[in-house]
């Protein structure tokens, strides 16, 4: 079968040249080990595929169920072995036999997993077709019976498979004890170099500033608590412990600290401080004493006898842990009566320092560029050489100290190993990766860095490693990394949680343990993208190896270990040749430059076990009929095609689909109608699809979805009078919508509400950011005023809803949530509020007890004549003092009026009229405290605010 390979002690495979012209990036010349981390996911995904319920049920058409559970058992047997492998090879361990072995068995459970997983989609398929049959005449039964999709077929060619595959895994069995793999594997916790507070001060280049601001913060007067905490942190080789040792040794530190101790914990289990461990070590750093307490009470009452009454500096260098209450146990045991006493820590993940205490944390940074030359001049020339002599060496030492991305222990690293060096070997360094460099005490910044990526489980190692794909200084969208590791089953599922809140809990892992950094948020806080520090991302090259490459269109081959690659495009991409290969990931980098129909056709028809493909900005007027034969994929970009005007029939095949993009496909008339069928997909964006003018039928069935940006309601036939409330019926179903979400209501809706009792199709969708409401009024409607406003008294808000804005809207009336706001109605913690076009309102809805609003826009409000429905008068009289007028509207930061040609004021007075500033009570009163951005235009009869 070619799903498999040869035994597993057989010579390594050759690499196979899969591209007919390409050239990839390899990570080094030397032999590429890769880790284990995402073939142990693999191995994991294949264990999930073999609990199927589906899977199970075709294999016991054949009576095949025990051939299932000897499968499990191998896979079990080979995860536990993989981890065992992973951990020999972190310590070096693994001989180049057992790596051979390894190698080989990690091709067989790819393999083993890809045909898992379509046999799951064709189980699925199964299933889906049964139903179909109910009903189907007797000439359709026999026909489909004669196919090659017969499920009968099918599953003996799959339980066959199954079988096929545990005899080639069970050699294992045989094999893994040769190498000395267990499989009651423990993880190996490397240990870490100890550190003393001693500092050889004229080395040290950079840090003065630091070393200032630290000072300050541990010096500060009005810190009240007796015993305070400072965390310094950031990537490793940075320079925290030496900034902290700078501090230590600070003269007005030694004056105002009589007491100060200096302990590494870098021995320490890092997920689980030991506690009794960590206070022999201050003990026996303070007094010099042996540490011999076999009871921890004993332990406790020395030291408690040491620090009583003492002003203290203790620092922990080194500190990794994620319990917060065994911090907490420590800091009791330390705590003292006099204040000023003070904690500093230092810590690679933020986390820890997050433990240790939230508000106090100082983030280290690189140096700048300035001193990143200074020490790499001190290190690579010597202090006594002239810059005329070494001129030929100034500008190639520049490029290589970019490289070093401002980390002193790279620069240090990189200058020790060129002094004295001649300028060919300068050359060579421009493209030497710096993870990998170690000095001649086999030191250096990779193996530092490493440590981190160790120490993580291994889903976050998979999901790290993966960022490989993506060159040096690109932002990372977060949200679509999340969606690649999902398509790649690195995210395992945890009950009660999302699969998408656990990838969220990953990413924020690896940020909080500085893998990723230049973090950028959005409006309310939420992180959008990121980057991945340039030595961070040499760490992931190393760790992915050959199974992540980049890939440019020149010469050169693939090896037949990849899985994930990037294309870095160019127009040589045009008639790009796709030979058959078992790639998963396909993404362009930054996107498809003048590929052809032909190069896509190829690409759909001999890459089939793609799991991620980006089609975006292509131009094609339709996609080929292959690509609903990819069973395996899960997440498919197709945005940006303007030209795109049809997705292929049958795209209800892609049963392993999550993330369907089509965004900006101006030209994209509707979707299949049997996109409902996708019961896994998560992600539906069509933002920007302005041709479509309504969902297929069924879409409610997806409860899965929980993005989707853009829903459009109206009918596909121009000249339908059918009412869009059965769309909307189908919205309500979409409880899992999370983020934004825009409502169009196209020109051909109709809303007859006879059939239907109850609305609410927006208010129980409470993870929404974002609602943006859209009518097609202004006379282009065929909806009435009245039906218009019916509508929008179903599309009440959701109350945690924190942006809301209305279009076009042609209704004569307020929906009775908003005329008198309510928060039991209206979004209490709403932040911005957006009217535009909106007819017939003479006035808004009291805006008073938004208490959150921070922006408002009134866009061409033709009828508005006042912004309240009340005087000032009436609002004190309804239990508002005049004093606290003052008060209204406390946080609004921006305010925006334009194109309200009858606007008189804010308030009306009792006789109807908008009173005068000067004699108004409340105008007096009237403030926006806050306001840094006002807009007014359009506005004639406005005379004051």
């Amino acid at each position: 079968s070619s799903f498999f390979v040869p035994k597993l002690s057989i010579h390594c495979f050759r690499a196979l040249g899969v591209f007919g012209s390409c050239e990839v990036k390899n990570h080094s010349k030397h032999r590429v080990m890769e880790y284990l981390a995402a073939t142990v996911s693999a191995a994991q995904s294949l264990l999930g595929a073999l609990q199927s319920s589906e899977l199970k049920e075709l294999c016991s058409v054949w009576e095949y169920e025990s051939e299932l559970e000897k499968l499990e058992c191998t896979m079990k047997t080979i995860k536990a072995m993989l981890l065992d492998a992973e951990s020999k090879q972190e310590q070096g361990e693994l001989s180049n036999e057992a790596q051979s072995w390894v190698d080989q068995l990690k091709l067989s459970v790819y393999d083993a997993d890809d045909l898992l997983d379509e046999f799951t989609t064709i189980a699925e398929q199964k299933q889906r077709r049964a139903k179909e049959m109910k009903g189907d005449c007797l000439g359709q039964k026999v026909r489909r019976f004669f196919s090659f999709d017969n499920p009968l077929l099918v599953a003996l060619r799959l339980s066959q498979g199954v079988k096929e595959i545990r005899n080639k895994l069970d050699s294992i069995d045989h094999d893994y004890n040769r190498f000395g793999f267990k499989l009651d594997h423990q993880p190996i916790r490397r240990r870490r170099q100890e550190t003393c507070s001693y500092v050889h001060e004229p080395n040290i280049v950079g840090r003065e500033g630091d070393q200032e601001k630290v000072v300050g913060m541990l010096l500060d007067p009005n810190v009240q608590q007796s015993v305070s905490c400072l965390s310094i942190v950031g990537i490793g080789g940075l320079g925290k412990t030496t900034l902290a040792q700078l501090v230590y040794n600070d003269p007005r530190i030694k004056e105002n600290f009589p007491l100060r101790v200096w302990t590494c914990v870098s021995d320490q289990d890092l997920k689980h401080l030991d506690v009794k461990a960590t206070l022999c070590k201050i003990l026996q750093s303070a007094t010099g004493e042996n540490c011999e307490y076999p009871a921890l009470d004993p332990l406790v009452k020395r030291l408690r006898e040491l620090l009583e009454g003492k002003k203290y500096l203790l620092v922990l260098d080194d500190l990794w842990n994620e319990n917060r209450r065994k911090w907490h146990e420590l800091v009791q045991y330390l705590m003292t009566d006099v204040r000023g006493t003070c904690i500093l820590v230092t810590t690679p993940p933020e986390e820890t320092a997050t433990i240790v205490e939230d508000e106090h944390i100082y983030k280290l940074k690189g140096l700048t560029e300035e001193d990143s030359w200074r020490l790499f001049e001190m290190t690579a020339f010597g202090e006594r050489y002239v810059r005329q002599d070494a001129s030929d060496k100034v500008e190639i030492g520049r490029d290589i100290v970019k490289r070093c991305a401002n980390v002193p222990l790279a620069i240090r690293v990189v200058g020790t190993l060129l002094y004295g060096q001649g300028t060919d070997k300068w050359l060579r360094f421009r493209k030497t990766e710096l993870g990998r460099l170690k000095d001649e005490k086999d030191e250096g910044i990779g193996p530092i860095l490493k440590f981190s990526y160790d120490h993580l489980d291994p889903p976050l190692k998979a999901c790290f490693s993966y960022c490989a794909l993506f060159p040096k200084d690109h932002v990372i969208n977060k949200e679509m990394l999340i969606s690649l590791w999902m398509a790649q089953d690195y995210i395992a599922s945890q009950e009660g949680q999302s699969v998408e809140d656990v990838g969220e809990e990953y990413f924020s892992i690896l940020l909080k343990r500085c893998f990723f950094q230049d973090v950028k948020k959005d409006r309310f806080g939420e992180i959008i993208s990121c980057k991945i520090h340039d030595l961070m991302h040499d760490i992931a090259q190393e760790v992915s190896g050959e199974e992540v490459c980049t890939v440019n269109f020149t010469e050169g081959s693939l090896h037949n270990k990849t899985r994930h690659i990037s294309f870095s495009c160019t127009d040589g991409s045009r008639d790009f040749q796709f030979k058959k290969t078992k790639i998963r990931t396909c993404i362009p980098i930054p996107y498809w430059i003048g590929i052809s129909a032909s190069a896509v056709d190829m690409l759909l028809r001999n890459w089939k076990c793609l799991r991620v493909l980006d089609l975006g900005r292509i131009v094609v007027q339709s996609l080929p009929s292959e690509l609903v034969t990819l069973l395996h994929l899960r997440y498919l970009d197709l945005s940006y095609n303007s030209e795109l005007k049809l997705l292929p029939n049958s795209f209800s095949k892609l049963l392993k689909l999550q993330t369907l993009s089509l965004q900006n496909c101006h030209s994209l008339k509707e979707l299949p109608e049997d996109l409902p069928e996708l019961a896994k997909l998560r992600v539906l964006d069509i933002m920007g699809c302005s041709t479509i003018n309504s969902m297929p039928k069924g879409l409610g069935k997806l409860t899965n979805l929980n993005k989707m940006p853009l829903f459009v309601a109206g009918d596909k036939f121009a000249d339908s009078e059918r009412s869009i409330v059965y769309q909307m019926e189908e919205l309500k179903a979409l409880t899992n919508l999370k983020g934004s979400l825009r409502i169009e209501i196209r020109e051909n809706a109709k809303y007859a509400k006879a059939d239907v009792k109850e609305g609410g199709y927006v208010k129980n969708k409470q993870h929404l950011n974002c609602l943006d409401l859209q009518f097609f009024g202004n006379g282009f409607s065929k909806m009435t005023k009245d039906e218009e406003g019916l509508l929008l008294e179903d599309l009440q808000p959701p109350c945690n809803l924190r942006e809301f804005t209305l279009w076009d809207y042609g209704g004569m009336s307020m929906p009775s949530w908003a005329k008198e706001v309510d928060l039991a109605t209206f979004p209490p913690n709403l932040v911005k509020l957006k009217l535009v076009l909106c007819s017939g309102w003479q006035h808004l809805p009291s805006l008073r007890k938004l208490r959150n609003l921070k922006s408002l826009e009134v866009w061409h409000l033709d009828d508005l004549e006042y912004i309240e429905n009340k005087s000032s008068k009436a609002i004190i009289s309804d239990g508002v003092s005049a004093s606290d007028l003052i008060a209204l509207f406390p946080p609004l930061q921006e305010l925006a009026l334009g194109g309200l040609d009858k606007l008189k004021g804010w308030w009306r007075d009792d006789d109807d009229d908008i009173i005068a500033c000067h004699n108004n009570e409340g105008q007096q009163h009237l403030s926006f405290p806050s306001l840094s951005k006002l807009t007014m235009q359009g506005c004639p009869n406005f005379t004051c605010v």
